[in-house]
């Protein structure tokens, strides 16, 4: 007897295979190779020289601390602050032999890489628990393909690190929506708070989701839920918050708030619209010292500036800042770049052009539909979902992206800080483009149906 011949799922199965395989595939070359053959021109630039600084001195005297010492690099006179979190400088003290030299890009920017291809598999389990077949699989290829994530693998920055954890926490969530349980609510506080120990930005996101989780299940069972994710976060962050509180107060302990408030404070980031300035706008400002004295002296300025030209700056902070913080370039860089490179495969290697290309095309329809999701996904009838755990995850991701959003509305809409959102974005387009076309199915089928008598 012959054997049957092989059935039309099992062969729709094994082409899935090789097109998850081939696109995992792709990613990870994508970031090996940039990881190898990117040159950034100054590697400790902005704030990478601080991060090297903390994991220098983590490393050889263990003190937490962006002190160069009195000679540098020789111990003496470190006092120790918490200016930055510290699991980034923890991460990059394991690379740290010496002082800093060429040696130490290689080494940061090949093992960033590989954090890159980890959350590209995450983000494929993410994109498989929340997408239908085919639809995950073009969440997966955004990500992999996105030259944002690949550049900044090569700059010693926490992005990449960041964007890992926020995959993972984002599991966490999807394993609270679909199981509810006081382990899964542990689990996504305990890793929501391991991406806050790496930036501080994920602070209050907590609140927003044990808030959220109260008003969707309105039970005692989702109360004690949300209390125990909360419980793990600061658990977490107990000992950093310990530490902080027993080290003397410093004047510049507001330093990273009011410069995120100071710079944010200019119209198109441009000192009275010279475009000189553009980035950089408060190094223009002759009263830039006064108002930078103080978180209330920055605030004091925006409502100044607000009753003195409403229409402008209610423009600038509600309507550009939000275009601003996801636009396609670096604010302060150049397209996808955060520095400056003297080499890069995505300046010479016709196969990386191609795919940079082909992103920067996508990139505002992506945005797009990404942001029409954050709102549709509220809906009672959002027919993008495939069942009420999908829904209420995407409603988690909602908040997370809007939160992060209006956060940066207020502050410095820098697109690299949108970075680490990228997965969740193209999810969420994704999700957005899958509820438009089965809208289109329903009013195709509704009129067909109205046809037919």
């Amino acid at each position: 007897m012959h054997p049957a011949p092989p059935t039309a799922p099992r062969r729709g199965g094994r082409l899935r295979a090789l097109l998850i395989a081939a696109v995992l595939l792709a990613g990870a070359l994508l970031r090996l190779v940039s990881a190898t053959e990117t040159r950034v021109h100054e590697p400790l630039a902005g704030d990478a020289t601080q991060y090297f600084l903390y994991a220098y001195n983590l490393k050889n005297f263990a003190i937490f601390s962006k002190d160069p010492g009195d000679p540098p690099f020789s111990g003496r006179g470190i006092r120790p602050d918490a200016a930055r979190s510290p699991g980034y400088p923890l991460f990059l003290s394991a690379f740290v032999q010496g002082p800093p030299d060429r040696s130490l890009e290689r080494r940061v920017a090949l093992a960033q890489a590989l954090l890159g291809i980890l959350t590209l598999g995450a983000a494929f389990l993410l994109f498989r628990l929340l997408l239908p077949r085919g639809w995950d699989l073009a969440a997966l290829t955004f990500t992999a393909l996105s030259p944002h994530l690949v550049v900044m693998e090569s700059y010693i920055l926490s992005e990449t690190l960041f964007t890992l954890l926020l995959v993972l926490s984002g599991l966490g969530l999807m394993l609270l929506a679909r199981r509810p349980s006081l382990p899964a609510a542990a689990l996504s506080g305990a890793l929501l708070a391991l991406g806050c120990l790496v930036r501080p930005s994920l602070s209050f996101f907590p609140l927003f989701l044990a808030a959220y989780l109260l008003f969707r299940y309105r039970n005692k069972k989702a109360a004690v839920r949300a209390l125990v994710l909360l419980a793990a976060f600061l658990l977490v962050l107990a000992p950093w918050s310990i530490r902080n509180h027993t080290l003397a107060k410093s004047p510049l302990g507001n330093e990273n708030l009011i410069n995120f408030l100071h710079y944010g404070l200019y119209p198109n980031m441009c000192y009275q619209d010279r475009p000189e300035t553009f980035g950089w706008p408060t190094l223009s400002d002759p009263r830039a010292a006064e108002i930078h004295r103080s978180v209330e002296g920055v605030l004091s300025e925006i409502l100044r500036r607000f009753r003195e030209e409403p229409a402008r700056h209610f423009s600038w902070f509600f309507l550009k800042k939000p275009l601003y913080f996801w636009s396609w370039s670096i604010l302060r860089g150049s397209g996808p770049f955060v520095f400056r490179v003297d080499a890069s495969p995505y300046l010479s290697n016709p196969v990386f052009q191609i795919s940079l290309g082909l992103m920067r095309v996508l990139h505002w329809p992506l945005v797009a539909l990404m942001a029409l999701c954050c709102f549709w996904a509220w809906s009672r009838g959002f027919p993008g979902t495939r069942d009420p755990a999908s829904r209420s995850f995407a409603r988690m991701l909602s908040l997370l992206l809007l939160a992060y959003t209006a956060m940066h509305m207020v502050g410095l809409p820098e697109s690299r800080y949108s970075l680490p959102l990228k997965p969740f974005g193209y999810a969420m387009a994704v999700l957005c483009a899958r509820a438009c076309y089965q809208k289109i199915s329903a009013m195709r089928k509704k009129a067909a149906g109205q046809e037919a008598p």
